[in-house]
């Protein structure tokens, strides 16, 4: 059983409301168009070019992380129920993994929350800023076994 990361397994509110103060826009504003981005399939990262056309993402992050406002991912930032449950789907038997579209600082910070999960994998970590075909094949590579069902 493989979880996605963002409003999957976490609140993400706290980090797109610390980038709406980052870019000075309001995060109601930012929440509003980060909404009708990904309502649109897009990357969720074009909502800086809505705002801010030409946002270097990756330069950007550097200097958030620079001014101590870095990546956080915290405890609180899980929703209630993500421990017990994977906890109860370890338990029961099954093979419990994390991927996501994240950063490689986000796999870290998700590794030492020391989740009941067998693995934990981004994008970022697998050279891939968003899922491709090609990521998706890279995650099928730390599976235990290839997978037969996808659960959505």
């Amino acid at each position: 059983m493989v979880f996605d990361v963002g409003e999957t397994l976490l609140d993400d509110s706290r980090e797109f409301g610390a980038w709406a103060d980052w870019i000075a826009v309001p995060r109601h504003t930012f929440s509003a168009v980060l909404g009708g981005v990904t309502a649109q399939g897009r990357d969720n990262a074009e909502t800086f070019q809505y705002f801010r056309p030409g946002f270097d993402l990756v330069a950007e992050r550097r200097l958030r992380e620079e001014a101590g406002l870095g990546e956080r991912i915290e405890e609180s930032d899980l929703y209630p129920d993500v421990r017990p449950a994977l906890a109860a789907l370890r338990e029961s038997g099954l093979w419990v993994g994390i991927a996501g579209n994240q950063t490689t600082r986000a796999a870290e910070l998700l590794r030492s929350l020391r989740l009941p999960a067998e693995q934990i994998a981004t994008s970022g970590e697998w050279g891939s800023p968003s899922p491709t075909p090609s990521s998706s094949i890279t995650s099928s590579r730390w599976l235990p076994a290839s997978p037969t069902r996808s659960c959505t």
